[in-house]
């Protein structure tokens, strides 16, 4: 990483107290019938208790007691492999300065109170509903990781198994805990829990008789803490053999090793989750359910993995997707082993660019296999083929004239299309390789005529020569009885295809020395990003709130100077695509923090 960045690094700053959780919202029984549900008590009480407090409120725990700061995740290894999702917290991660920063940039965002610790307020939340505390009665035997699992989810039918595990550090306080706690549930809820034993081990099981609550399961094997719904995933993870675990699986294996080492969180979902869970998102927004989207989207598909870690810059956020090689398509392969490069469209953009996105791959669309491609599936030539036939646009021409690389620029400038008719001042400028500049123009022109003649627009138009450096373009101007508006200045040349709103800032890319690539803050943001990362996307927030507040009449003038108030600590945020070795994909996003105000 990148130390010498002085816009990002820390500042010595008294630590920042942890934020306030919302108390949950009180939810009336499904029916008048049925008993009152435990879940409120056992999940929010119980899991809040264990784990997400625990995440926040560990940092002055690691002062007292002094926890190594590196260690593998023991949970992984307890954890069935055919878990469906995972998500492990390392709570030594805490151990700085650098994540009080993060804290502090979180409480402005939520406007909680500073004044108040997490701790604090756990103890009040669990002496309210339970008459325990936190401090006494958890931190005392909490450890180092923690995590939540969910097995044999059905997403179709909402079920699924779940439990938290809690690494401890105390035995006899852990079991004085979950007996205190179990106890504490029985008066308040009137529930009751019986004991068990079984291989050794004392289950606390409470058994719902109602369809609108869970069981509630707790139990401790040798340094874990266990609640659950289901006292039979308990015991899985309790005998289970280490070769079964998640942590020998391969997938598992791959995924993390494109993570960061140091992680504050790991999120691990199964190939198998992450197709269903996207098969239902895609059905239910679309109301269809299509085989050869799920068949895209799965094929090859052995796990995905998202990590959260803490660096100097600020919050780093990471994902990897692996894939099974025997199980992909000559395509997918193409298209897996395709390296990134490293954008030319970002030196085509003015300096003052607050937002960019630019992808340049190593290969054009045209140039991969045709079996298995989706660009020449059926279905698509069927909607490419319908729209030809409604709109003559030819959408498969525009594929073929484009090469590996495309962009997109927003920025401020004063005149063109938003200008002139939001009172916006506001430029978008869009790029592309292009391996026919001919074959681009004669296409796009053929689009423009269709539009005008056959789309019904009551408004004339005209369209003229521009010439912007080196670049032949041509310009569109629409005409009615009272203006005419520079509308887009488009066309192909010099290996790129030009789209632009704004022929100033068109000027400034094209022709000017100060473009993106010469920004110093752009620079050293990706200094910032790992080894073997190209920039993908942009956003310069400071830059962004500044526009929005200049101009705050057309987005809303005290909304948006509230927006820059609680923003103010995050100057950039960034997404890098990282090259990456076997068939794996990988992201990078950091959220930059300014420790200097």
């Amino acid at each position: 990483m990148n130390e010498s960045n002085e816009a990002f690094t820390p500042q010595e700053s008294p630590g920042v107290e942890n934020p306030v959780p919302e108390k949950p919202i009180e939810t009336a029984p499904p029916a008048p019938e049925k008993p009152k549900g435990i879940p409120k008590i056992a999940w929010i009480a119980g899991c809040g208790c264990l784990l997400l407090g625990a995440c926040v409120a560990v940092a002055a725990l690691f002062m007292y007691f002094g926890f190594p700061l590196f260690g593998g995740d023991p949970i992984a290894s307890i954890v069935p492999n055919d878990s469906t999702m995972y998500m492990g917290v390392d709570l030594a991660q805490t151990q700085s300065q650098n994540f009080n920063d993060i804290v502090a940039v979180a409480q402005e965002l939520a406007d909680a109170d500073q004044n108040k610790t997490m701790a604090e307020s756990l103890d009040k939340f669990l002496g309210d509903e339970l008459n325990m505390s936190f401090t006494q009665d958890v931190m005392p035997w909490i450890g180092r990781h923690g995590a939540l699992v969910i097995t044999d989810a059905n997403f179709a039918n909402n079920t699924y198994k779940m439990m938290f595990i809690v690494e401890s550090r105390n035995k006899a306080k852990a079991d004085q805990f979950i007996s205190k706690f179990t106890a504490a549930l029985e008066v308040k809820q009137n529930r009751k829990f019986t004991q068990s034993e079984k291989d050794g081990i004392t289950y606390y099981v409470y058994k719902s008789d109602s369809d609108y609550e869970q069981d509630v399961v707790m139990a401790r094997d040798s340094k874990f803490v266990y609640l659950s719904n289901s006292q039979d995933v308990v015991s899985k993870s309790i005998n289970l053999q280490k070769k079964d675990s998640l942590s020998g699986l391969t997938g598992y294996k791959d995924a993390l090793a494109a993570l960061p080492k140091k992680r504050l969180a790991t999120f691990y979902m199964s190939g198998e989750a992450v197709v269903d869970s996207f098969t239902n998102v895609f059905n239910q927004a679309s109301g269809l359910s299509s085989p050869y989207i799920k068949d895209l989207a799965t094929k090859g598909l052995s796990g995905m993995a998202m990590s959260l870690s803490v660096e100097d810059e600020g919050l780093r956020m990471d994902a990897a997707t692996v894939y099974d090689e025997t199980k992909l398509s000559e395509y997918q392969k193409e298209a897996l082993a395709t390296k990134y490069l490293k954008p030319t469209t970002d030196a085509l953009v003015p300096e003052d660019t607050f937002f960019f996105l630019g992808v340049n791959s190593s290969k054009s669309l045209s140039s991969y296999t045709k079996i298995d491609n989706p660009l020449y599936s059926s279905d698509v030539k069927e909607s490419f083929d319908l729209l030809n036939k409604q709109y003559g646009i030819n959408v498969q021409d525009l594929l073929d004239v484009l090469s590996g690389e495309i962009a997109m620029a927003i920025g401020p400038a004063d005149d063109g299309l938003f200008a002139q008719t939001g009172n916006v001042n506001m430029g978008i400028t869009v790029l592309a390789g292009t391996s026919d500049e001919k074959g681009f123009n004669d296409w796009f022109g053929n689009v423009l005529e269709t539009a005008f003649s056959q789309g019904g627009m009551s408004t004339g138009y005209d369209i003229s020569d521009a010439q912007i450096g080196e670049y032949k373009l041509k310009e569109l101007t629409i005409k009615d009885s009272s203006q005419s508006v520079s509308a887009l200045i488009y066309g192909a040349d010099n290996n790129y295809i030009v789209l632009g709103s704004s022929q100033s800032m068109l000027e400034s890319g094209l022709t000017g020395t100060k473009n993106l690539t010469n920004n110093e803050i752009y620079h050293r943001t990706w200094a910032a990003f790992p080894a073997g990362s190209v920039p993908y996307m942009y956003l310069n927030v400071k830059d962004l709130m500044n526009f929005l507040v200049d101009n705050a009449d057309e987005f809303g003038g005290s909304d948006v100077s509230d927006a820059q108030k609680r923003l103010r600590n995050i100057p950039i945020v960034a997404v890098s695509l990282n090259n990456t070795t076997g068939y794996v994909r990988g992201t990078t996003l950091i959220i930059f923090i300014d420790k200097n105000k």
